[in-house]
């Protein structure tokens, strides 16, 4: 019987192709080796972090903004634009920031045990109490109340 397939031989193909196809395997591995050998590492990149310069402020007019920053939030609360959670995390920030610039501590990226080591027992209270209606799916915090903490914590601010 009479077959019409024909058969090539063995290493008819081109060559070219297994050389790519070697080349495309033994490279990376060669590459690999000598990184490792050499124990190179790569320079991590620094983050240029640009402070913008923050404006001098007299302490009395300080006070007196971010006094009518709080008051701001409570007219919002009160007109129904934001909710109680919304408010916490609002006054939260407000006497951060007032801590913030009055006194150069970083209160904005601190966390709560950080704010405890600064010695500063109003913010580090004000802050605690303001954690649970800040985070908390619902909250039945007396919100007129933290809005005359949060004020009393500028208020009293050394």
């Amino acid at each position: 019987m009479q077959t019409s397939v024909k058969l090539q031989e063995m290493m008819s193909y081109s060559l070219v192709i297994a050389i790519i196809a070697a080349v495309l395997v033994v490279v990376p591995v060669v590459i690999f080796i000598v990184i490792k050998l050499t124990k190179f590492k790569p320079k991590k990149r620094e983050k240029k972090v640009v402070s913008k310069p923050r404006k001098k402020y007299d302490p009395a007019v300080l006070k007196q903004m971010y006094l009518d920053k709080i008051r701001e939030i409570e007219a919002q609360f009160a007109s129904g634009v934001i909710d109680m959670r919304r408010a916490h995390i609002l006054l939260s920030q407000c006497v951060r920031e007032y801590c913030e610039e009055a006194s150069s501590v970083p209160a904005n990226s601190l966390t709560l045990r950080e704010i405890e080591k600064l010695n500063k027992p109003t913010l580090y209270n004000l802050i605690k109490e303001f954690y649970e209606p800040e985070f908390a799916y619902d909250s039945d915090k007396d919100i007129k109340a933290s809005f005359m903490r949060a004020a009393e914590v500028v208020r009293t601010w050394n």
